[in-house]
């Protein structure tokens, strides 16, 4: 069924961005309801707001226990990195927890060899998300119901981005294999964009092209900042960027087709047909995260 096409009263398309080879376009979808008591699970660590913690003394290594203090709905974004405790772990999917509720998650490690606690038994926010392609081979994991081969796609997706910035980490961390790889990146690329209000946007050249949406401009910025490390570790080619054709792209987004699947918390959450790997998820039927790889 579509649900998209009637969230939206029109799209502007800003001026686009290259990060490298890789193409950055920014979108801004004008909003017919927004959700004003939603925020993102950086926002509530920078306010001490959130707990995320390791289950019971031994600890799971597919699901933490995320504490909601405030007020506030809570949006956990996927592919969200998460640091510390026993091992370094990302959001299998996102997830909305209600104020003042406690709510256990789906995670996938992103840190093969580590289990132990070294600076404390609570998780911290990170500087990394999980990359494009390894991101699109969990959704479509996830789409055929194959969840028990997701871990070990994660823990390969790693191992190929170690090798192909012949770069190596002890534990096999994700988030140290990106830093390490900085002579393919340049921080400064988000200095370019940090001025520009967008709630979504288009990435071509680091796999396969894909567009991203968030409900509120700022979490949608701090996301980027994030994802930039990956993009350019994932991209294909360091000199060529890929052309798109960027109308098309929110074209097919818009008209896309998607089938609702079990939620973790109190989200909606649907998954695209197995042409255009996506999920995205609502809240009180507004739509709060979508990806969609075209």
């Amino acid at each position: 069924m579509t649900i998209l096409n009637i969230q939206f009263d029109d799209v502007h398309f800003l001026n686009d961005v290259k990060f490298g080879s890789i193409k950055f376009q920014p979108l801004k979808f004008l909003f017919k309801n927004k959700p004003s008591n939603l925020k993102s699970m950086d926002q509530l660590f920078e306010e001490e707001l959130v707990s995320v913690e390791e289950i019971g003394i031994d600890g799971r290594v597919e699901e933490v226990n995320v504490k909601n203090f405030s007020k506030d709905f809570l949006f956990v974004p996927d592919g969200e990195a998460i640091v510390g405790a026993k091992q370094n772990r990302i959001a299998e999917r996102s997830v909305i927890i209600a104020p003042y509720f406690s709510q256990k998650i789906p995670v996938k490690c992103v840190e093969q060899y580590r289990w132990n606690y070294e600076e404390g038994t609570e998780f911290a926010k990170s500087d990394f998300v999980l990359h494009p392609k390894a991101r699109e081979e969990k959704a479509e994991l996830l789409k055929k119901g194959e969840n028990s081969k997701i871990q070990n796609a994660v823990w390969n997706n790693i191992s190929n981005l170690s090798e192909k910035h012949e770069v190596s980490c002890m534990s096999m961390d994700l988030g140290d294999i990106l830093h390490s790889s900085k002579k393919y990146y340049d921080f400064d690329y988000f200095d370019r964009i940090k001025d520009t209000n967008f709630n979504a946007y288009i990435v071509s050249g680091a796999g396969r092209t894909y567009i991203e949406f968030f409900y509120d401009d700022e979490v949608c910025k701090r996301h980027v900042k994030k994802s930039i490390k990956g993009w350019m570790a994932d991209a294909d080619d360091l000199t060529r960027t890929v052309d798109i054709n960027k109308e098309e792209v929110v074209k097919s987004f818009i008209k896309s087709e998607w089938k609702e699947e079990d939620s973790i918390s109190i989200e909606q959450a649907f998954s695209s047909d197995l042409k255009n790997s996506g999920r995205c998820i609502f809240l009180a039927q507004n739509l709060i995260h979508a990806y969609y790889y075209v």
